[in-house]
């Protein structure tokens, strides 16, 4: 009985594979593949990922895009809420003179 290592059963896995499905797996295996550590370029960029890296180490949770995106539409909505809030004292004082 022949012994194959890991690499050699997926050279022969692979060989057998269409090539769209051999381009899923090259997908697959670039995205498994460990990113390199941010390296800021800037002084500003250094500070702040300092900073940040500071606060992860503390025990901070950083915002996900989802958090994110809902602190921008709750902004937005105080925003409109306090536009219709001065619009609604316009009026008021607009009714008052009258």
């Amino acid at each position: 009985m022949l012994i194959m290592s890991k690499e050699e059963q997926l050279l022969e896995y692979w060989r057998e594979l269409s090539p769209e499905a051999q381009e899923q797996v090259l997908q697959l295996a670039q995205s498994l593949k460990p990113q390199p550590e941010f390296v800021p370029q800037t002084p500003l960029g250094k500070k702040l990922w300092e900073i940040r890296q500071r606060a992860i180490k503390g025990g901070m949770k950083l915002l996900t895009m989802i958090h994110a995106g809902a602190w921008k539409l709750r902004n937005e909505s105080i925003k409109k809420l306090n536009e219709l809030i001065d619009s609604c004292h316009l009026c008021r004082r607009g009714n008052a003179t009258r």
